[in-house]
């Protein structure tokens, strides 16, 4: 397998796998009925205007999709970092950074007056909490 030398490049891959871990312990703690409303939703509820068309095909392709988008923002911000400070202690900087990247994201997206859709309850809000530190250990 060919190393990525290209730190764009890793930070877009690595946001990309790390995003598609964390929709799918999202999708798992959903499906227990730890969580209320999947991440997807969430985040189309910032672009659609009723908490129907979240729960639809499309809303939750656009939500994926959104969802995917900031992820790999994110692991460009996790590999400048990783590069600046170094590898040591990678676990403590990927859980820190992965928490407090979905922790800014989360409460953008539910600080939206127009968005309908985000999670009240606690276990929905923990869930996501785990689900990012999951996105920031990948």
């Amino acid at each position: 397998m060919k190393k990525i030398t290209d730190r764009h490049s890793l930070g877009f891959t690595s946001g990309l796998i790390g995003g598609m871990c964390m929709m799918l312990f999202d999708w798992i703690s959903y499906s227990l009925g730890w969580s209320k409303r999947l991440y997807s939703e969430t985040a189309a509820g910032v672009w659609v205007n009723s908490k129907f068309q979240t729960r639809t095909f499309k809303g939750h392709l656009l939500g994926t999709i959104m969802t995917l988008a900031l992820c790999m923002l994110g692991g460009l911000g996790k590999v400048q970092l990783l590069t600046k400070a170094g590898r040591d202690n990678i676990l403590q900087k990927g859980l820190m950074f992965g928490v407090c990247f979905g922790a800014i994201i989360t409460g953008l997206t539910s600080g939206f007056a127009i968005n309908k859709v985000k999670p009240k309850d606690a276990n929905s809000n923990l869930s996501y909490v785990a689900a990012s530190g999951i996105y920031g250990l990948v």
